[in-house]
C-alpha cells in the first residue's frame, strides 16, 4: 500500500503559472495575503504596500521540495517594483508559485 502511495505522489507534476504584471501604484496601502498551490508546492505570503509601493513580502508558508532558495525572489520583486522578474535558478517552480501568491494578494485588492 505504501508503494502505491509513493508512486501516486511521485506522479504529481508542478505547473508554472502565468504571472500578470500588477501595477503596484493601483494598490492601496495595507498588508494583503495571497496563496498559491501548483500541485506540489504551496505558498502563502503577506505583501505590505505603502503609498503605491511594495515595501515587504513575508513568506508565511512555503511547502517546497528543494526550492527554498526561490524565496530570494521577494527581494527582486521589491527592488524592481514589478512581478516581471527572473526566476531563481534551479528553483523555477517555487519561484513561479511565490510570484503567483504575490499576484493573488495584490489582485484581490485591485478587484474589490
Amino acid at each position: 500500500m505504501l508503494t502505491v502511495l509513493f508512486v501516486f505522489v511521485g506522479c504529481s507534476t508542478p505547473v508554472l503559472f502565468p504571472i500578470k504584471n500588477v501595477d503596484f501604484t493601483d494598490i492601496p496601502s495595507g498588508i494583503f495575503t495571497g496563496y498559491a498551490h501548483n500541485g506540489i508546492l504551496r505558498v502563502r505570503v503577506a505583501v505590505t504596500v505603502v503609498d503605491g509601493a511594495v515595501t515587504d513580502i513575508a513568506i508565511l508558508e512555503h511547502r517546497q521540495g528543494r526550492g527554498r532558495r526561490a524565496e530570494a525572489i521577494t527581494a527582486d520583486v521589491i527592488t524592481a517594483q514589478s512581478l516581471e522578474v527572473d526566476a531563481i535558478a534551479s528553483a523555477t517552480y517555487s519561484s513561479s508559485t511565490i510570484l503567483k501568491a504575490i499576484e493573488n494578494a495584490l489582485l484581490r485588492q485591485v478587484e474589490e
